[in-house]
C-alpha cells in the first residue's frame, strides 16, 4: 500500500499512531512493525510527518488484530482485503466448538479442551461436576490426528489427543501438529507405544497418559493439565516460532533510544536479541544424529526465540513514548 499526504485539516477525524494504538489495543512499535513489514494500513501524513489512522484503519486493525489472536498468521492474512478478513471472522466455527477467544494467564476463567477422539471427549463430558470444579470445558472435539493436522490453528487452551499406539512417527506428526498453535497444556492419552517416541514427546513438554482407567485416573489427568495451563509455564507445548518483530535496520535505529532513557538499557536489550536470534539459528543448523537430539535442538531453538519474543516486548515498553524521533 502506498501512502498519501495530506494536510493538518485535510483528515479531521484522523488518529495519530498513540491514540490508533490505544483504540485497537496493541503497542505503537507492533502498530509500526505491522505496516512496515506487512504492509496492513497505509495511513495518509500531515505536511508535518504525522500518520493520520481513519475509522476504516482502526476497524481493519482491529479486526487482524483478532484474527492473529485466533490463531491465523498475520503474514497469511495482512495483505487481505477487507470483505477477505470480514469472512475469515465470519467462518469461526460457535464458540460452542472452538471458542472465540481462549484464556489470558492471570484472568480467573474457564479453560477450553480440544480433545482429539469422540470417545475420549464422550467420557470427559460426563465428569461434568469436575469440569466445573476446575475451570473446563470442552471447545472442540476433533475426529482424529489426521483432523488435527488438517485444522493447522489452535482450538482451546488445552490439547489433549486420544491415539491407538505411539511410535516415532506418531510422536514427530504430534510435535508438528501442536507447532501450529500455542496451546498451554499438550497431553497424549495411548494404550502402548516405543519408549522412544515417548520420551521425544515427553521433551517437547506433552504430558503422557495410559488410557484412564476409571474416573480417578481421569480426574488426575484434568487436575495436571489445568494447573499447567494455569502456570501458563514460559514456552508452551507446541508454541512454534514467532515471527521477528524488528528487522536489523530497526535494531540499529533503537540503539539510539539509549540517549533518551538516561541509561544503556535499551542497547544491552537489543544485544540480546541480537545474540538470542543467532543461537536460534546455530541450535537449527547443529548435526542432529537421533530423533532424541533432533528433538533436543528443536526445543533449544523454541526457547530462544520464546526469550527473543520476550525480550521484543520489552524492547516495546522501553521504546514507548520515544518512537516519534524514529526513522520511518
Amino acid at each position: 500500500m502506498t501512502r498519501s499526504k495530506t494536510t493538518d485539516t485535510g483528515t479531521p477525524h484522523g488518529y495519530r499512531s498513540g491514540h490508533a494504538a490505544r483504540l485497537v489495543g496493541m503497542p505503537v512499535t507492533t502498530l509500526r512493525v505491522w505496516e512496515r513489514r506487512y504492509g496492513i494500513v497505509a495511513p495518509p501524513t500531515t505536511a508535518s510527518g504525522q500518520r493520520l489512522y481513519s475509522e476504516r484503519d482502526i476497524q481493519r486493525l482491529t479486526l487482524i488484530k483478532s484474527l492473529v489472536e485466533s490463531g491465523y498468521a498475520i503474514g497469511s492474512i495482512a495483505r487481505l482485503d477487507d470483505a477477505q478478513l470480514a469472512s475469515l471472522d465470519r467462518g469461526h466455527p460457535t464458540p460452542r466448538h472452538r471458542p472465540d477467544s481462549f484464556s489470558s494467564p492471570g484472568k480467573r476463567q474457564d479453560l477450553y479442551l480440544a480433545v482429539v477422539g469422540e470417545a475420549l471427549a464422550g467420557r470427559i463430558q460426563e465428569d461434568g461436576a469436575e469440569l466445573r470444579l476446575r475451570g473446563l470445558q470442552i471447545g472442540a472435539t476433533i475426529a482424529d490426528l489426521e483432523a488435527l493436522e488438517a485444522l493447522g490453528q489452535r482450538a482451546g487452551d488445552i490439547l489433549i489427543i486420544e491415539i491407538s499406539g505411539l511410535q516415532d512417527d506418531t510422536a514427530e506428526r504430534i510435535v508438528q501438529a501442536i507447532r501450529a498453535a500455542a496451546y498451554r497444556a499438550v497431553a497424549v492419552v495411548y494404550p502402548f507405544g516405543a519408549n522412544s517416541a515417548a520420551d521425544n514427546l515427553q521433551l517437547a513438554g506433552v504430558r503422557l497418559y495410559h488410557r484412564p482407567a476409571n474416573r480417578s485416573e481421569m480426574r488426575q489427568m484434568l487436575r495436571d493439565l489445568a494447573r499447567d495451563a494455569i502456570d501458563d509455564l514460559p514456552l508452551p507445548p507446541g508454541g512454534g516460532r514467532r515471527h521477528k518483530r524488528f528487522d536489523e535496520r530497526e535494531l540499529q535505529a533503537m540503539m539510539g533510544l539509549a540517549r533518551a532513557v538516561t541509561c544503556e538499557c535499551p542497547r544491552h536489550i537489543i544485544e540480546l536479541i541480537l545474540q538470542l536470534d543467532a543461537f536460534e539459528t546455530y541450535s537449527d543448523n547443529c548435526s542432529i544424529a537421533t530423533p532424541a537430539d533432533q528433538m533436543l535442538h528443536r526445543l533449544l531453538g523454541d526457547i530462544s526465540n520464546q526469550a527473543r519474543h520476550a525480550f521484543e516486548m520489552a524492547l516495546e515498553r522501553v521504546a514507548t513514548g520515544h518512537l516519534d524521533s524514529m526513522p520511518s
